[in-house]
């Protein structure tokens, strides 16, 4: 039987996009289960959110303008004994942004119009090459 990973949602409190809904309905039409903790003001909220749930996956979506945020969710989950679980971001991106996320450890920054299925493929095998690299 297929294990069924775990996804966190979230996105900065002023940035609520309907790219987050359309990702979080394809992600479990995909088999994802999908922790939509909606908007955060504190990257622990995300972290600490990420530890209760148990996932194996955060996607932080609508970072335009919010780059200083992911790199500290990043940061707090190593900090707390989860470096093992994927960050993705997922919005309009700027090139210097990207130099920092991409720093701070964030495993995909997916861009603006990109396939949902693409994400959940990317994901899916992302999840599974860990699994054994772990195992």
């Amino acid at each position: 039987m297929q294990r069924r990973y775990r996804v966190l949602i979230a996105e900065p409190r002023d940035a609520r996009v309907r790219d987050t809904d359309v990702l979080a309905e394809a992600l479990r039409d995909a088999g994802f289960e999908v922790i939509d903790v909606g908007s955060f003001e504190v990257p622990a909220q995300v972290a600490d959110a990420s530890l209760q749930e148990d996932v194996d996956a955060v996607g932080i979506l609508g970072v335009s303008g919010h780059v200083v945020l992911v790199p500290q969710v990043v940061a707090r989950l190593a900090a707390d004994g989860r470096a093992d679980a994927l960050v993705f971001t997922a919005g309009t991106v700027a090139p210097d942004e990207r130099v920092t996320l991409e720093a701070a450890g964030v495993d995909r920054i997916v861009p603006t119009g990109a396939p949902p299925s693409e994400v959940a493929a990317w994901l899916r095998e992302s999840l599974r090459a860990r699994e054994s690299v772990a195992g």
